[in-house]
């Protein structure tokens, strides 16, 4: 969530972090993020978290259960609500398609296509000829977010086509 929070901050947008960690909201409220202490699968602690007025929520929480959980109750409080989230590996990936979130990214893929890219720069390949490539690596991995929920395919297997 860092990263996230940064990333969002750099650009002077607002956010709100719901972490059961307190000493994880002090380090976020240092660079600029709204905190609130409590479980994000918690109904009570989501409707005091401003979701009502968000436009997008972050869900990187490890417990693949909490995480569907606060999807769910998310999109109970803002059904228009779009979600990117952390998903680790097929089932969850396809539990959190089903669940409508827009965006997905598994930890190990990325760390994958990082490493992919890194070598294609050490290569000599050219910065958006590594975009490319991974872009197309990575459509594979995790298939087309808008056929209703497909699911990261099997190596070799190539994406659906609608």
């Amino acid at each position: 969530g860092r990263v996230v929070v940064r990333a969002v901050r750099a650009r002077g947008f607002r956010c709100v972090v719901v972490d059961r960690d307190q000493r994880v909201l002090d380090g976020l409220a240092g660079i600029g993020a709204a905190t609130l202490y409590g479980d994000a699968a918690s109904r009570s602690i989501l409707a005091r978290s401003g979701l009502e007025r968000a436009r997008l929520l972050v869900v990187a929480i490890g417990d693949p259960m909490s995480a569907q959980l606060a999807v769910e109750r998310a999109r109970e409080i803002n059904p228009k609500l779009t979600v990117v989230a952390m998903a680790r590996g097929r089932t969850e990936v396809r539990a959190m398609r089903s669940l409508g979130v827009a965006r997905l990214a598994d930890p190990e893929v990325e760390a994958a296509l990082e490493l992919a890219r890194a070598t294609l720069a050490r290569m000599g390949i050219s910065g958006p000829e590594q975009t490319a490539i991974t872009t197309g690596l990575r459509r594979r991995a995790y298939g087309d977010p808008t056929d209703g929920g497909s699911t990261m395919k099997p190596p070799g297997e190539p994406p659906a086509r609608g």
